[in-house]
């Protein structure tokens, strides 16, 4: 996904899919990632680049493994790119997310 912005994202992966996710250029975007399987060794890979203030699903901490090409040192203490943090999804209903986030 690339050149995004102001938005909110879901992703459903089919269960223990090996495919990897490629954010680039989105900014202040919410971001939900399906959790692939239930086995807590089950990562799912984002890759992301040039992205800024976008927020990650804190219940999506445990499974996902974040790469931010734009920093290759990885540097965590100054990332800007993303953040963890709770957010409503209105059940995935699309009206009840306009109307909360519009």
């Amino acid at each position: 996904m690339t050149d995004c912005g102001d938005s909110i994202v879901f992703f459903r992966l089919p269960p223990k899919a090996d495919i990897q996710i490629r954010l680039r250029n989105l900014q202040n975007c919410k971001i939900q990632i399906e959790e692939l399987c239930s086995d807590s060794d089950c990562k799912q890979v984002v890759i992301i680049e040039n992205c800024h203030n976008c927020i990650f699903s804190a219940s999506t901490r445990d499974h996902l493994v974040i790469q931010d090409f734009s920093d290759p040192f990885q540097s965590y203490g100054a990332n800007t790119a993303f953040t963890f943090e709770d957010f409503d999804t209105c059940d995935n209903d699309t009206m009840r997310l306009l109307q909360t986030y519009l």
